[in-house]
């Protein structure tokens, strides 16, 4: 992707690892509402599903930003 710097590549895993971390928790309580209200089986599809578009849009970034951003949509 372009990041040659052994400082820079730190940072930016460090910044890939975080935006999963940090999207969860900020979602799972949304989930886990709407999985009480709703089914539980129509939010496990629901994952399913986003975790595969956002694994897909993942494999075509070019730039880190573009993986932090995927990385960082609630699935």
């Amino acid at each position: 992707m372009g990041v040659t710097d052994s400082k820079a590549l730190k940072v930016w895993r460090g910044l890939f690892v975080a935006s999963s971390g940090i999207t969860l928790a900020l979602a799972m309580p949304v989930w886990g509402y709407l999985a009480d209200r709703l089914r539980r089986k129509i939010m496990i599809l629901r994952a399913n599903l986003g975790g595969a578009l956002l694994l897909f849009g993942m494999s075509l970034v070019r730039i880190p930003q573009m993986l932090i951003a995927c990385r960082g949509l609630p699935e």
